[in-house]
């Protein structure tokens, strides 16, 4: 082969091995990130068990683990080639969704707010990160809304079963509000038309479990004490912020 043809060629399976071997690294650190946001995911499932008092001192255990996710993540960031985000982040973006949703759960379970995209950014550790590397996209942070939202209605059924009717009217309302918010957007047939088209289900359910408190007369029913926890937790947006961030 000639010399030319054969430099050109050995330049271009080399950058073949380059690339094959940054995406093995990328999928590794990604696994990583994964196993870190499962942790977290798999204790905030822990709340639907617990009554409502409990609740305040196992976010502390969820804060904790978010700690993992932030270094997950920086590590991974540190993989990224410098302006390659958007080449790259299809590998790890269903990991950051999760991570989103998890951020965005916690938040609610503490404030019973909602966290805006530049707070979950802060709980992520991704203000500190290079956006050419590592960043919260809006699609990403829109799909961990709606998972957070697709779990509030079971949690409104779980606090009926503990006692606790004051969050399902909580519920109920941050679940309307968000789907209003979305009927703004102009969305494609893509994932997230998808499954925006879910959030009228939750609207649904959530409304069918305040129906019955009310039909039964159990909102009557609620403590001073309850009623209390309610107003404190809506208080605590920027100290709960500053414990998921770690601070």
């Amino acid at each position: 082969m000639d010399p030319v043809a054969q430099a050109s060629l050995d330049r271009v399976l080399a950058a073949v091995e380059a690339e094959r071997a940054l995406s093995e690294d990328l999928r590794e650190h990604a696994r990583a990130l994964d196993r870190a946001q499962r942790k977290v995911c798999v204790q905030l499932g822990q709340v639907h068990a617990l009554p409502l008092s409990d609740i305040p001192a196992h976010l502390d255990v969820v804060a904790a683990s978010m700690a993992d996710v932030r270094e997950a993540l920086a590590q991974l960031a540190a993989q990224v080639p410098a302006h390659e985000f958007y080449r790259w982040c299809d590998i790890w973006a269903g990991s950051v969704r999760s991570a989103a949703y998890a951020a965005a759960l916690a938040f609610y379970l503490g404030t019973g707010g909602l966290l805006s995209k530049e707070g979950t950014e802060r709980v992520l550790g991704l203000e500190s990160l290079a956006p050419h590397q590592m960043q919260l996209t809006t699609d990403d942070y829109l799909h961990g809304l709606i998972s957070m939202v697709n779990d509030l209605p079971r949690l409104a059924v779980t606090a009926v079963i503990a006692g606790d009717y004051h969050t399902p009217l909580s519920v109920v309302t941050l679940v309307k509000q968000v789907h209003a918010a979305f009927q703004v957007l102009n969305l494609k047939n893509d994932a997230l038309r998808k499954r925006f088209d879910s959030l009228k289900y939750d609207v649904k359910r959530a409304e069918d479990v305040l129906y019955d408190i009310h039909l039964r007369g159990l909102h009557k029913q609620a403590t001073s004490d309850d009623a209390a926890t309610l107003v404190q937790r809506h208080g605590a947006s920027d100290a709960m912020l500053a414990r998921l961030c770690g601070m």
